[in-house]
C-alpha cells in the first residue's frame, strides 16, 4: 500500500467524476453493510450510475471549490463534500466523507476531518456539524474521537429505509 506521505487533497477533476461514485459505493459496502444488503447498495449506485440527470448534478457538484478528493499517487481515494453556508451563522457542514474500505484505518480519514476543519477556520465559520447515520459504528466512532458533541437526532429517508440520523457539532 502507498504511504500517506503520497496522500494529497485536491479538488477533482471533471474525468474523476465516476471515480468519486465509486469511492462512496464502496465505502457504502462497508459502512452501510449492517443497514442495507449489497443488492440494495448495488441497485440505489446502478440507478445513480444509470441516471444521465443524476451524473450531470454529480458533475455540477465535484467542480464546485467546496469538493474535494483525497488521492494517493493521483489515485482517487476519499471525497470530501463542505458546504461553507449553512443555515446556521458561522456554521459549517460536511455534507459527505468517503474513503474506501482498503485505505482506511490508516490516517487518511483524520487527515481530511482536519483540512475540513482548517477550511472552515480559513472561512472564519466558528464551528461546523456532520450527519452520521447512527447504524454507522465506525462513522459515529471517529467523529466522537475527533471530539463531535452530539447535538440531535432525527429520521430520515436514505435509499427506501426511514433511518436514525446523528449530527455532531465541532467548535473550532
Amino acid at each position: 500500500m502507498a504511504t500517506l506521505s503520497n496522500f494529497s487533497i485536491r479538488h477533482p477533476y471533471p474525468h474523476e467524476e465516476g471515480q468519486t461514485i465509486f469511492v462512496r459505493e464502496q465505502s457504502w459496502l462497508t459502512a452501510y453493510s449492517n443497514i442495507f444488503s449489497q443488492a440494495e447498495i448495488k441497485k440505489h449506485f446502478n440507478e445513480k450510475k444509470n441516471n444521465p440527470i443524476y451524473r450531470r448534478n454529480n458533475l455540477n457538484k465535484i467542480s464546485d471549490l467546496s469538493y474535494y478528493v483525497g488521492c494517493i499517487e493521483d489515485k482517487v481515494v476519499a471525497v470530501l463534500d463542505l458546504n461553507f453556508e449553512s443555515t446556521e451563522p458561522n456554521t459549517g457542514e460536511i455534507v459527505s466523507f468517503y474513503c474506501l474500505p482498503e485505505y482506511q484505518r490508516h490516517g487518511i480519514g483524520t487527515k481530511l476531518f482536519n483540512f475540513a476543519k482548517n477550511s472552515f477556520i480559513l472561512a472564519g465559520l466558528k464551528k461546523f456539524k456532520v450527519e452520521v447515520l447512527k447504524d454507522n459504528k465506525s462513522g459515529t466512532n471517529f467523529y466522537i474521537k475527533q471530539g463531535g458533541n452530539l447535538v440531535s437526532k432525527k429520521d430520515k429517508f436514505l435509499a427506501g429505509k426511514q433511518l436514525t440520523f446523528l449530527t455532531f457539532e465541532f467548535d473550532i
